[in-house]
């Protein structure tokens, strides 16, 4: 579905028009609602939303920002310290390692073969053996981060499609779920509030339809079940 299929929608649904319900009023509860669903998307499926972040390393600079599209889950850190072998990087909490962080205390008591991070300040901070070198992409998050907000009706990609390589699209399962509660939401705010249908009444069925349709996304996993151990001693 579109942003131009969802107004559409909505619209007959309620039967207004850009008057009785502009974009912009729209756009605030479909922005609001995207949110809300895809917080329960990641309650269900905490990758469903993971994506790759790649910055270069600077010569002697440590610390580094999350992107501005990422949320604050982090899931996993890689280093290119040496611009050609990636490193994962483990988690480290200063009040544990209970040192200065100057540069000669880092180098001494951390190594490139197991780097470390401390988050702090939506930041990463390496910790490092040797100083940190100039490496084109050299580091590496992956992180949760939830569809871009929609910023007109009048889009022609679909919704699902990631708006750029570094912004999230919205997954097809909830587009009527979206649509739907952004009907709910115009009739129930009237000064004198619009009745709703039946099936508008089930959204939360519906949406834990969709919710389930998400789970166990790779058919191609193994799992192997064990039989407890007889020892005789239950008889």
């Amino acid at each position: 579905m579109t942003t131009v299929k969802l107004a559409a929608y909505v619209r007959f649904r309620t039967k207004t028009d850009p008057t009785t319900f502009p974009d912009a009023d729209m756009l605030v509860l479909i922005n609001v609602w995207k949110d809300e669903i895809s917080r329960e998307i990641e309650k269900k499926n905490e990758d469903y939303f993971n994506k790759q972040f790649l910055t270069s390393l600077v010569a002697n600079q440590r610390q580094y920002s999350f992107p501005d599209e990422i949320l604050n889950r982090i899931k996993i850190v890689e280093v290119k310290l040496d611009g050609t072998n990636w490193k994962r990087a483990a988690e480290v909490d200063f009040n544990l390692y209970q040192k200065t962080t100057d540069e000669n205390t880092i180098q001494q008591n951390f190594s490139d073969n197991y780097p470390q991070y401390e988050l702090t300040d939506r930041s990463i901070y390496l910790l490092t053996g040797s100083a940190i070198s100039n490496v084109t992409n050299g580091l590496s998050l992956w992180g949760i981060q939830w569809p871009a907000d929609f910023t007109s009706l009048a889009g022609s990609n679909d919704m699902s499609v990631d708006p750029s390589s570094t912004t999230a699209g919205f997954p097809r399962q909830f587009h009527k779920v979206l649509a739907d509660k952004i009907v709910i939401e115009w009739k129930s705010s009237q000064d004198k509030p619009v009745p709703l249908t039946e099936s508008e009444m089930s959204w939360e069925k519906d949406l834990m339809k969709a919710l389930d349709s998400i789970t166990n996304a790779n058919m191609d996993r193994e799992f192997y079940a064990q039989l407890p151990h007889d020892t005789g001693e239950q008889y």
